[in-house]
């Protein structure tokens, strides 16, 4: 646990978060990647989600701002890292309920310096509620990408 108090400038806070987000590399997924064998893990999701977002872009229904959905798309399964993935298809434990990620978003934010932990709390509780043009496009990314891949794994 990064202790913020011996911190002594807002670089050691990013740093610190970037060590710190290297976790949801180990976070696993029910969903395989195309082709192999292995689950994938929730950072490899999140790069897929980005990267379609800028493929897609042009295709939304509504006009969207890419940057902020990229920047909804990488943080946004951030809170797994303590919460764990939640499946698309699950029936027990559903996406609807983000208190146990929203905590981990609001730990995990703060280890940032304080005006930038508010921003990123702030995108990642825009994607939950997906309200906004770019929370509706880049949900709809978060829930193509497993059925893509499951369509696609034979």
């Amino acid at each position: 646990m990064l202790n913020r108090e011996i911190l002594l400038n807002p670089i050691e806070h990013v740093l610190g978060f970037m060590i710190e987000i290297e976790k949801l590399k180990d976070v696993h997924r029910k969903t395989r990647p195309v082709g192999l064998e292995r689950y994938e893990n929730s950072a490899e999701h999140s790069w897929h989600v980005c990267l379609s977002a800028l493929m897609l872009k042009d295709y939304s229904n509504e006009p969207i701002n890419i940057d902020r959905v990229i920047k909804m798309l990488l943080i946004h399964d951030l809170g797994e890292i303590d919460a764990g993935d939640t499946f698309l298809f699950d029936k027990v434990k559903s996406h609807d309920n983000t208190e146990e990620e929203r905590k981990c978003a609001e730990r995990i934010f703060g280890i940032l310096p304080k005006k930038q932990a508010a921003e990123f709390l702030e995108i990642w509780i825009e994607f939950e509620d997906g309200i906004s043009n770019e929370a509706k496009f880049a949900k709809s990314l978060d829930n193509l990408e497993p059925i893509l891949q499951n369509a696609s794994n034979k």
